[in-house]
């Protein structure tokens, strides 16, 4: 369910950029009192346009959103969370994202994935 997850708002971030004249969101929040809805907006998730994913696996107060890159958190995260990284592309393994920042009208999914023996598996898609 995560990678289902990471898939949607992947996808949602995708149609928010073709939706906005390729601007990047700018906040991810939670539709209401609903925590499977998250909303992906500009500034203001009450105002403007916005797109809806519904969520299956996480919370929508678990996924964050980074917009400024010094302040990105490029290690790991934990199975519960869900990073997109604005402006940056994953690496060629498709396990983190680049220490350098990408186009513009890019952004990077990062999440974790349990693995056989216990350990989180690091995760990155690009929307």
């Amino acid at each position: 369910q995560r990678k289902n997850d990471a898939s949607a708002i992947a996808g949602g971030v995708a149609n928010y950029i073709s939706n906005n004249g390729g601007k990047l969101p700018e906040s991810v929040a939670q539709d209401g009192t609903d925590t499977t809805l998250l909303l992906i907006c500009g500034t203001d998730c009450k105002a403007g346009n916005k797109e809806t994913v519904k969520l299956g696996y996480y919370d929508a107060g678990s996924v964050q959103l980074v917009s400024d890159q010094t302040d990105s958190g490029l290690g790991t995260i934990d199975k519960d969370t869900l990073v997109i990284d604005a402006k940056r592309a994953c690496n060629p393994e498709n396990t983190a994202v680049n220490d350098t920042e990408s186009s513009a009208r890019t952004a990077a999914l990062r999440y974790a994935v349990e693995s056989s023996s216990s350990d989180v598996s690091q995760q990155c898609v690009e929307q």
